[in-house]
């Protein structure tokens, strides 16, 4: 009787250690992660993820979510709201009993319920005369974002999502950008640019046709021009120690100064010669300079010549 209730307990232990999960047992399988379908939602919104499809041949001991947005949670079944729109990735990772584990991601695609208006200044700031790049494609919206309008806050505009402008003064500029979906609505944003003078100090060689009066032909009185800088005030020291001075305005560079100029047959004339310049491309100015004489009857004339500078 003894040795028969024996052979039946080695009977049972043998069937239960076949039966048993032991780590590292190649015919043990890894479990397989479900983590759902993507899903679409709004900002704030609370949304079910679901893992209860996912699989093993043994127990699963545990769920982990990576919601995608810096935060987490753990179990089969479980609810997160994302706070900004935009599309993220949601982890499950599932571990059995013997620690082997499988992952499986959903996309969570978050849209505003109304359109966003959404500005991506580059660079952020930038000298007169510096091209910007406006770019309104990270607006969203529920429905497809239609059409952008720009106002750049120097009475120009634009209508494309993406636009480039420059400003022709220093300033901080208000920028409103409007953005309307395919519905008709519509949301407006705003951001300030602030405009800093361009960079003009240094040599400049001037080239400046002369200019043909009712009598006689007036040459402009400088074929290089130093130029120093401090903010938007600018300094240019021309022949003899000529100075012209000025700041930078709405409408470029406007520089002034006395100058003594050869006016023909009618002599030498003391005038006080203004001009105004705007970079037109980089190291170059371009403008006009203008000049009144007034030396005698037949002597009378404002000069005004077109002048190119090309800083060396």
């Amino acid at each position: 009787m003894k040795r028969a209730a024996a052979a039946a307990l080695f009977v049972a232990l043998l069937a239960a250690s076949s039966c048993a999960r032991v780590i590292g047992d190649p015919n043990d399988l890894p479990p397989t992660a479900a983590a759902g379908d993507d899903v679409e939602s709004t900002p704030g919104a609370m949304v079910t993820l679901d893992g209860s499809a996912s699989a093993d041949d043994g127990d699963i001991a545990s769920f982990l979510w990576d919601f995608g947005d810096g935060e987490s949670g753990d179990g089969v079944i479980v609810t997160h709201a994302w706070a900004e729109a935009g599309g993220y990735v949601a982890t499950l990772t599932v571990t059995d009993d013997l620690a082997q584990s499988d992952s499986d991601s959903v996309v969570v695609h978050i849209q505003e319920e109304h359109p966003v208006a959404r500005i991506v200044v580059t660079p952020p700031s930038a000298a007169v005369g510096e091209s910007l790049s406006f770019d309104a494609t990270t607006s969203s919206g529920a429905a497809l974002i239609e059409s952008a309008a720009w106002r750049f806050g120097d009475g120009a505009s634009a209508a494309t999502a993406i636009a480039a402008h420059s400003y022709a003064s220093t300033g901080t500029f208000t920028v409103s950008l409007t953005v309307t979906d395919v519905e008709g609505v519509s949301a407006d944003a705003d951001v300030d640019v602030v405009v800093t003078a361009a960079d003009v100090a240094g040599t400049w060689d001037v080239e400046a046709p002369a200019f043909a009066c009712a009598s006689y032909t007036v040459a402009f009185p400088d074929d290089t021009l130093v130029l120093t800088q401090a903010g938007d005030a600018v300094t240019a020291l021309g022949a003899n120690g000529r100075t012209y001075t000025g700041a930078f305005s709405a409408t470029g560079l406007p520089l002034s100064g006395p100058a003594t100029i050869a006016a023909g047959g009618c002599g030498n004339a003391v005038v006080d010669v203004d001009w105004r310049a705007s970079l037109t491309a980089p190291g170059t100015l371009s403008g006009t300079a203008t000049a009144f004489f007034d030396l005698a009857v037949g002597c009378q004339c404002t000069a005004a010549w077109a002048l190119t500078a090309t800083r060396r």
